[in-house]
């Protein structure tokens, strides 16, 4: 077994709404606003695999939706695929999603396991 053989994967969740760090504003100005949403936004889980070379498979996205549509991930990453799930989290079905998505990019076989 070599280094680009052991693959570790993960999930996590992400918001859709992004907070900034800092804020910039001309000087003397005393009302400064925030260009963010007011929204609270949305969790959206996101699984992918990373070898020990380093190597990524693109990641897979879980919408917490009952039905998916192919626009929710039209401006994700190259290769990035997507399901929907009640909770927004991973069940058994999108874990099935994510090891075909993973067997197609790290190129698993029974001689290459």
């Amino acid at each position: 077994m070599q280094a680009h053989d052991v693959w570790n994967m993960d999930e996590t969740s992400t918001t859709t709404v992004q907070v900034p760090d800092k804020v910039i504003a001309s000087r003397g100005r005393k009302q400064v606003g925030a260009m963010t949403s007011a929204e609270r936004g949305t969790l959206v889980t996101m699984a992918m695999a990373v070898n020990s070379q380093g190597n990524s498979t693109p990641p897979q996205f879980v919408f917490p939706r009952k039905k998916f549509h192919d626009h929710f991930i039209r401006d994700g990453p190259t290769g990035c695929v997507g399901t929907a799930s009640g909770s927004g989290w991973m069940q058994e079905q999108d874990f099935l999603v994510f090891l075909r998505h993973f067997v197609q990019h790290s190129r698993a076989s029974p001689e290459f396991p």
